[in-house]
């Protein structure tokens, strides 16, 4: 078995979502002896940072990066034409590039031999595509979430033998916990402001949207201030060129929040978040929808480093969490008075430094989401995929 990914943005120390979910699934198979090429299209923007070259892994694969998706196109497709390629070929098509250039892709792989097998892996709903995939069904199709897993075998009908649920791989010897001390130094750092070892950090770390970090949370944020010595830290790159910072400064003057939100508006390094996580004392990811095409990279990489998690009870939290067995859960249908009820509890009783229930959610990641875990699976299904 030879396998390609074709991504965008994934490398060695990529740290967005999507991105890293490709390298990470590169990476399980791997460590199973799969040899993986990764052909990956470095976008334009992160070309003074990188350095665009192959690198050599072990034998088992190469990683080739590319500032142009013609040039990844060409050298892919001259690629699976080598003679002794042909065989056991799996190109896996990453959910983050155009459902045209997607097709495209697909197209011309098929080309150069029907034996070759193309697997989409999925990370959002695209409605163009999944009408589109009513008539141009892949191979396989690999989905991150148990709410698109479900829509997909309703709405295309897609048997269970074509379509798989693939948990999101993790790097759990990465994302293991970090010196406290040394942790909050990093993220003190990070923000530019000075972070006591002592005081309460509730934390978010990911896209500025709304629907992640609701009003509701800042108005019981405000309330929580009065009764516990707190803040809250979120970090937030901005999101294609647009800032919230204003829009989320702006809610916390009006609730009087000012001093008690550190606000940062950057990208943060692979390498230092773990340090992050392990600075905070509760993490919080509170997507307001019962149900999501993604698998919330975040809320896995901070359960594996075990700090203590707060999620909603859409579908996806409740699997990550085993039906919140690893990680406290709010009620979506009742979600401000929920919050404040468990933010409460959790740090009038302390929750949040049960060494217990951290060790429960490390291993909950460990045996379910871990690289080595994945990789396994993945390659089980390819197999399968290759003898149909």
């Amino acid at each position: 078995m030879n396998v390609i990914v074709v991504g965008v943005n994934a490398h060695p120390n990529c740290a967005e979502g999507v991105a890293r979910i490709t390298y990470n699934t590169v990476s399980s198979l791997r460590i199973h002896g799969v040899p993986v090429h990764l052909f990956s299209f470095i976008d334009p923007q992160f070309e003074n940072t990188f350095t665009f070259s192959s690198i050599e892994l072990q034998g088992k694969g190469k990683d080739l990066y590319f500032s142009s998706w013609d040039r990844l196109e060409e050298s892919m497709l001259q690629f699976i034409k080598m003679p002794q390629k042909l065989s056991g070929k799996i190109v896996i098509l990453d959910n983050a590039f155009s459902l045209q250039r997607r097709i495209k892709m697909y197209i011309k792989i098929k080309g150069v031999s029907r034996n070759i097998h193309v697997v989409f892996s999925l990370f959002s709903r695209p409605f163009e595509l999944v009408e589109r995939l009513q008539y141009l069904i892949p191979d396989h199709v690999f989905v991150y979430s148990p709410s698109e897993y479900i829509f997909l075998n309703n709405k295309l009908k897609i048997t269970g033998k074509r379509i798989s649920l693939i948990p999101a791989p993790v790097d759990v010897e990465h994302f293991s916990p970090r010196p406290r001390k040394e942790a909050r130094r990093v993220l003190s750092d990070l923000v530019g402001e000075d972070l006591d070892a002592n005081e309460i950090l509730l934390g978010y770390m990911g896209n500025p949207f709304p629907d992640r970090l609701p009003v509701s949370f800042f108005k019981v944020l405000s309330k929580l201030t009065r009764r516990f010595d707190l803040r809250a830290v979120i970090i937030a790159p901005p999101y294609s060129g647009r800032s919230y910072g204003k829009y989320f400064n702006k809610i916390c003057e009006r609730l009087g929040l000012s001093k008690h939100v550190i606000y940062a508006e950057r990208f943060v390094d692979y390498a230092i978040k773990p340090y992050v996580y392990s600075a905070l004392d509760i993490f919080l990811y509170l997507y307001k929808w019962r149900e999501a095409p993604y698998p919330f990279l975040a809320a896995l990489e901070a359960l594996s480093t075990g700090v203590a998690t707060l999620l909603t009870d859409s579908v996806e939290f409740m699997w990550i969490s085993n039906y919140g067995e690893v990680a406290s859960t709010i009620k979506l249908n009742r979600f401000e008075h929920s919050l404040e009820e468990k933010l409460v509890e959790i740090l009038k009783y302390e929750y949040f430094r049960d060494a217990n229930i951290r060790e429960k959610a490390r291993r909950r990641i460990k045996e379910m989401f871990s690289l080595e875990k994945v990789g396994l699976y993945l390659k089980h299904k390819l197999e399968m995929t290759l003898e149909r």
